[in-house]
């Protein structure tokens, strides 16, 4: 399989990458994957990215192990890294900052239970 590193890192070729994977894990888990796709989703935040990366990120198991002040430190540091891309999405007269995140959407039905 190829590995994770060796993708190209633009957004869709990466979640095409991921969709690949997890396809392959459900079957060999014994499902049938049914339809698998990719749906882009524009989001338009309220502030500017920190806070959607704290909602997304903050309480997962990616930051377990990492006290709270060094988590808001590294948030912080990926807000700043983020902000030129956030704020250069084509939005006239929008005031705040734009995120794109894709969506993985599936169905798939178990084979021992059809």
């Amino acid at each position: 399989m190829e590995s994770y590193s060796k993708v190209q890192t633009h957004p869709l070729r990466v979640c095409a990458f991921y969709a690949d994977v997890v396809k392959k894990l459900l079957i060999s888990e014994g499902f049938e994957v049914v339809n698998i796709s990719l749906v882009p989703r524009p989001t338009l935040l309220a502030g500017d990215i920190s806070g959607w990366l704290r909602l997304f990120a903050k309480n997962t198991t990616f930051f377990q192990g990492i006290d709270s002040d060094e988590t808001d430190v590294i948030l912080g540091e990926v807000a700043d890294a983020c902000e030129v891309d956030a704020k250069d999405m084509d939005r006239t007269a929008i005031d705040g900052q734009m995120v794109m995140y894709v969506r993985l959407r599936v169905l798939a039905k178990h084979l021992s239970r059809v």
